[in-house]
């Protein structure tokens, strides 16, 4: 494992502050050591790049798939909505057609009872 801590220039600093020699060696291989573990490394940082671009990557799916069973969802209510938008524009045409009809027919009938009592007040 590779350490960032300078040993040989901190048993140096220990040699120069009055330590010996194997006291400085030895409290800077504890120092090393007890560091080294709570110290992290490219290799941990790059195994927890990919754990987590493997999670997102898993989360991403599971996203596309709801987004994708969301719009299947909308284009049914969609197509149900414009059926019956449709039916009810068919049943208001039949309606407007029908009022056509009456409507011809009422005036037909008016300029007929007109015309006999046209006829009746002028005695033809």
């Amino acid at each position: 494992m590779a350490t960032m801590i300078d040993t040989l220039g901190y048993v140096k600093k220990l040699t120069a502050a009055g330590f010996s020699r194997e006291q400085a060696e030895a409290q800077a291989e504890a120092f090393r050591d007890e560091i080294a573990n709570q110290v992290v490394t490219k290799a941990d940082l790059d195994a927890g790049l990919m754990r987590l671009e493997h999670k997102i990557g898993g989360l991403d799916a599971r996203l596309d798939h709801k987004i994708d069973s969301l719009g299947d969802r909308l284009d049914h209510k969609i197509d149900n909505l414009e059926a019956r938008i449709d039916n009810k524009i068919t049943a208001i045409q039949g309606q407007i057609t029908l009022l056509h009809w009456m409507s011809g027919f009422t005036l037909a009938l008016c300029v007929a009872m007109l015309w006999m009592l046209v006829r009746i007040a002028t005695g033809k």
